[in-house]
């Protein structure tokens, strides 16, 4: 059932070739084979146009030559995509296009990034809720390769203010280690304001 790392690459290509196009369906100009297509649609992870839609395609676009094939990914195909990266950290994501204006670049350690995920699971329960923004900015975050992996965040200063906080908590409640390090590295911690 678990579908291979060729299948995942093949599955995002598809995904940035339908949000690029004008029609919402990747076409055989994106690069991925029919048979790639065919084995995702098995696992009902995409969807193929019929003829009807392959004709109107066809006369809609300016290629000179018919597209063969067209296909989009199904709502299963979709949040696979979303949840891939969860389960398998190498694994492509959902393209992000460009940062968020306002923002800025923050990278954290696996570790680190469960603790925000923790922080955002339960923070319909926290006093002090995290930014909805928070959570988009922690789906988006893009892992980076090397020996070294970090997820990079790219976040407001209200949203950086919750991930100290974040780590803050854990530091409290489990292990001062991902709060002590952003401190060292990042300059960024929560300070509890000072009782009167």
């Amino acid at each position: 059932m678990a579908i291979q790392d060729d299948q995942v690459k093949d599955l995002a290509a598809l995904h940035e070739a339908q949000q690029t196009s004008a029609f919402g369906w990747a076409t055989d100009g994106c690069g991925v084979r029919f048979a790639a297509v065919d084995r995702l649609r098995q696992h009902e992870l995409v969807e193929t146009a019929d003829g009807d839609t392959l004709s109107r395609l066809a006369s809609a676009q300016t290629r000179s030559t018919p597209p063969q094939w067209a296909a989009r990914l199904t709502r299963e195909g979709r949040d696979t995509l979303a949840y891939l990266p969860v389960r398998r950290p190498q694994a492509p994501t959902t393209p992000t296009g460009s940062p968020r204006t306002g923002t800025r670049e923050i990278a954290l350690l696996p570790s680190e990034m469960d603790v925000l995920h923790l922080y955002l699971h339960i923070g319909d329960r926290l006093v002090k809720p995290p930014p909805p923004g928070l959570a988009e900015a922690v789906r988006t975050a893009q892992q980076t390769s090397g020996t070294q992996l970090r997820w990079v965040l790219h976040v407001t200063d209200e949203e950086t203010d919750h991930i100290a906080y974040a780590m803050y908590l854990e530091g409290i409640a489990h292990s001062a280690r991902p709060h002590n390090r952003l401190a060292r590295d990042c300059d960024l911690r929560h300070r509890p304001p000072q009782l009167e």
